[in-house]
């Protein structure tokens, strides 16, 4: 039974979350597949639609990205209690999520940080934000509730701290979760091998956090963290999509995915017209699983998700077909005779696209390699 619409205002304008009211006009995709996981929520609170049109905003697209990527699985989602956010099932398998976000805190100063950072500082920036929402959550103690005591414990986590839309990668999650890092000592062009140490801080500027998230006291209560940089408005208009129903609309879709060749330092470029390939709720999704869980998560649970796990001292995954690390969807609307003749022309420049940023990756390898081999632990 449909709900209450989330893109009727029930707030003045003035109140209302900019990125709302962006997602209010000439994205009809997404508003409709918003629409859908909303309806599809068994129990939402009834802040929900207030808290969508200002300031939560990202929170909440959050848990419907979560609902639509669950659902897409074949997860049952029920909301039984207030806290934690959601119980999943799947035959007799059940797993209790809690989703939390990252976001920008308003009027904190900006951590120092050198003229030039590294891709490290910056990594160790979006590192200690992640880390003080998980660790929030580890204060919760959801585990201690009676409904919630014996079963698994998932975080959902995603990062809003950064308005920029290349939005961050997992890389720095990596290495605050396990406190590692894989140095890599190879050349390019050569089968990747490096030396893994570990870290016991993050630091950026004159902020320091211990690292080694899955190696804290309690942490042994979270089965695993799933995390992606995908619940966005983007990826709602994306997956409702269809030419035929908008043909008013195209969007192009660029990037960088993960590589799997032995010898790739950087991420693979891809550009396509949205529509000519398939694409999942849950292609972006990253599960991270807790190698000290006291009720782990089985790796077959969340579907098309890359699954990390740690094992005889390093990390382990399983084979994905596609994962983008990092992507940017260009939109265009305008009538269905001038989309006609633009579609030409976007396909060209998805070739040209992935082309120069091909051209664009040996001097990304070796800038990738340089760092590598110049990192030194804190």
């Amino acid at each position: 039974m449909p709900r209450q619409p989330l893109f009727v205002p029930v707030v003045p304008d003035q109140k209302q979350n900019a990125l709302y009211r962006n997602a209010s006009s000439g994205r009809a995709p997404a508003r409709a597949s918003l629409q859908g996981a909303f309806d599809r929520l068994p129990n939402p609170d009834g802040n929900f639609v207030k808290d969508f049109q200002t300031t939560g905003f990202s929170a909440r697209i959050w848990e419907l990205y979560l609902a639509a990527y669950v659902n897409s699985i074949g997860i049952s989602l029920d909301q039984p209690h207030e806290r934690p956010d959601f119980l999943l099932s799947k035959g007799s398998q059940k797993v209790w999520l809690e989703a939390t976000t990252a976001n920008a805190t308003e009027g904190a100063p900006v951590p120092a940080m050198p003229a030039t950072p590294s891709n490290w500082q910056q990594g160790n920036a979006f590192a200690i934000k992640l880390g003080s929402a998980l660790f929030s959550k580890l204060n919760k103690r959801y585990w201690e509730l009676p409904h919630v005591a014996g079963m698994p414990l998932v975080i959902a986590l995603a990062d809003f701290h950064d308005s920029d839309p290349f939005r961050a990668t997992s890389g720095p999650l990596t290495r605050y979760l396990y406190g590692t890092h894989l140095q890599v000592t190879s050349q390019a062009g050569e089968r990747i091998q490096g030396t893994t140490h570990p870290i016991a801080t993050i630091r950026t500027g004159r902020k320091t956090i211990p690292a080694h998230f899955f190696s804290h006291p309690d942490s042994e209560h979270i089965s695993a963290v799933l995390f992606s940089n995908a619940g966005t408005i983007a990826k709602f208009d994306r997956m409702a999509y269809d030419p035929v129903i908008y043909p008013d609309m195209r969007m192009l879709r660029w990037g960088y995915a993960f590589d799997s060749d032995l010898a790739a330092v950087a991420p693979e470029p891809f550009a396509y017209m949205v529509g000519d390939a398939p694409e999942t709720w849950g292609q972006e999704a990253i599960v991270f699983h807790n190698p000290h869980a006291r009720h782990p998560v089985p790796t077959t649970f969340f579907e098309g998700a890359l699954q990390l796990i740690w094992r005889n001292d390093g990390l382990l995954h399983n084979r994905v077909d596609f994962h983008p690390l990092v992507s940017l969807t260009e939109t265009y609307i305008g009538t269905p005779a001038h989309m006609a003749r633009l579609e030409p022309e976007l396909r060209s420049r998805a070739m040209k696209l992935v082309l120069g940023l091909h051209e664009r990756r040996p001097a990304m390898e070796a800038a990738i390699l340089k760092e590598h081999h110049d990192w030194t632990p804190d």
